[in-house]
């Protein structure tokens, strides 16, 4: 059927930081096709929107940040 479709909630991943990939990331604009890869093997591919924030930082801890991404593509799962 026409009209609206939600594809859900937004989806957070979290990473250690690492300069080039937080800057890749983080300069990522419009749509964006995702594949997210299980340990099973199994693959979900969509589209989505992102963004990208970093967490606080502590004395002595691992500086990490989130990815955001707001899927706006039915996922197809393989």
């Amino acid at each position: 059927t026409d009209g609206l479709k939600n594809y859900g909630d937004s989806l957070a991943f979290k990473f250690l930081y690492e300069g080039e990939q937080f800057t890749t990331l983080n300069g990522l604009a419009g749509s964006v096709q995702w594949q997210v890869s299980l340990p099973d093997g199994a693959t979900c591919t969509f589209g989505g929107t992102c963004s990208v924030k970093l967490h606080a930082v502590g004395v002595n801890a691992a500086l990490t940040y989130s990815l955001s991404i707001k899927p706006n593509s039915e996922m197809i799962w393989a």
